[in-house]
């Protein structure tokens, strides 16, 4: 039995973990799905090294890449019109850090992320993580400090 089975069964689950558990659930198992039958994966036609902004309409996409922080997909996409910022796997609620150990050159890619981040917060609304868990700007500072207190400073 997987561990979102184990959670969804456990009676002491709050309503959002259990939401939590099954959106989980979900997720990988479509995830497992896709992969078993060898969907295509099919590669980017943009790539950017540090910073793209692309118009759309009436919507601008400030997208920004810090580098291999979690995974070599860390890219934070801000949304100024829609005051939404997606985060990817680089923040999680409850200040659980991406990084456990970081070397001087993480270090310095998260901080450049939580430095770009904290300039947008007074404009920022939502949050959306990359498992699709949406964060309020108060997590986000709470997330930002804890990474500073586990040894970014």
């Amino acid at each position: 039995m997987s561990e979102y089975d184990l959670a969804l069964q456990a009676s002491e689950l709050t309503k959002a973990e259990w939401t939590e558990s099954i959106t989980q659930k979900t997720r990988y198992s479509n995830a497992l799905v896709d992969a078993q039958r060898g969907n295509e994966i099919l590669e980017p036609d943009i790539t950017f090294e540090d910073s793209l902004q692309i118009e759309l309409g009436e919507l601008k996409f400030e997208m920004i890449y810090f580098g291999k922080c979690h995974s070599n997909s860390d890219i934070l996409i801000y949304i100024p019109e829609l005051k939404i910022l997606f985060t990817g796997d680089l923040v999680f609620k409850y200040g659980r850090p991406s990084i456990v150990y970081p070397q001087s050159d993480e270090k310095e890619k998260w901080i450049r992320a939580i430095n770009w981040i904290e300039k947008r917060i007074p404009e920022i609304e939502t949050v959306i993580t990359g498992h699709g868990v949406i964060l309020t700007t108060e997590d986000i500072k709470s997330f930002n400090q804890k990474i500073m207190e586990i040894g970014l400073n």
